[in-house]
């Protein structure tokens, strides 16, 4: 056999230079073909990029409850001229006012007046009825509208718009509901 030589009765090893007229590669040349076992290069990639994705979202969790949390008490002692418990975040300036709701089955519209004469921005909040309010969204200073898609239109849903006047001042507006009860839109 061409390229072998026994070494035992019916035990066959190929000989060093390989088949007659195949060039082999030189020592330590790269194969077309990837070693086995170095898929775990680009799984280390994905998992760190993950691992750093999830950091960057705990600090921004992290310091939006800092600046949510420990805001300044002194305006609202001023004003009142009581101590104020530190425990209890600070809400000041003027609230939205208006707020209406067009209910569009799968999405909901908000509409509402700007208390700040377009100084202040928005976070808009939202929930299932009887579920705690979560900020959902935000607009600009100036922008008073805002849709909320993605809803199943059997379930009626409560919003509130918070206008931000700063990281220590903000004001909410009343909280507005749908009604879907049986008669819904069929947008």
């Amino acid at each position: 056999m061409p390229g072998y030589a026994a070494r035992q009765p019916g035990v066959w090893q190929q000989q060093a230079g390989g088949y007659p007229g195949v060039a082999q590669p030189a020592a330590g040349a790269l194969t077309p073909y990837p070693i086995e076992g170095n898929k775990s290069g680009s799984r280390a990639i994905a998992v760190a990029l993950t691992v750093l994705a999830t950091l960057v979202a705990v600090i921004a969790v992290g310091a939006l409850v800092v600046v949510l949390a420990d805001r300044s008490r002194e305006p609202v002692a001023q004003e009142t001229g009581a101590a104020v418990d530190p425990s209890v975040p600070v809400l000041g300036g003027a609230p939205p006012t208006g707020l209406e709701l067009d209910d569009r089955g799968t999405s909901v519209g908000l509409t509402w007046v700007d208390p700040a004469k377009r100084k202040a921005s928005f976070i808009i909040t939202m929930a299932k009825r009887g579920e705690q309010l979560k900020a959902v969204g935000h607009v600009g200073p100036g922008k008073v509208a805002f849709v909320e898609y993605g809803l199943n239109a059997n379930l009626d849903y409560c919003f509130a718009v918070v206008a931000v006047y700063s990281a220590e001042q903000m004001s909410s507006s009343v909280q507005e509901c749908t009604n879907r009860g049986t008669t819904r839109p069929q947008r």
